[in-house]
């Protein structure tokens, strides 16, 4: 079984890990400052979170790498999509709902008639 301390070593720059006397990795060494939105353990020179995958770097040199850098051009086409999926389901939903309407108006307009017709004769 792998644990989260083993896991966060993965993806970071820099010393390569800690070891301890052993030769065994030490996590409490290679461990940086937690992550700014879930709090998990970042290695130390890691740009993401292992966890969550949000930047580490929340300070205006990190912030502006990040934002020239290929991930955040990305990252603006995935969220373009997201939204144009989002439009799309809105507009679904509604049609639906409106389509569910007209169903419901249907019946009570055949139930209606049929009761005309049955009371007349």
């Amino acid at each position: 079984m792998v644990r989260l301390s083993e896991l966060s070593r993965f993806g970071s720059k820099g010393d390569g890990g800690a070891k301890d006397a052993g030769g065994v990795p030490d996590a409490r060494q290679a461990q940086g400052p937690g992550c700014p939105e879930c709090g998990a353990q970042v290695p130390s020179g890691s740009r993401y979170c292992p966890l969550c995958g949000s930047l580490t770097d929340r300070s205006p040199e990190g912030l502006a790498a990040f934002s020239s850098g290929p991930q955040f051009a990305m990252m603006k086409v995935q969220l373009a999509a997201v939204q144009d999926i989002q439009a799309e389901a809105s507009a679904m939903r509604r049609s639906i709902q409106w389509m569910a309407l007209l169903n419901s108006v249907g019946w009570i307009i055949v139930v209606f008639l049929l009761w005309v017709i049955a009371t007349s004769l």
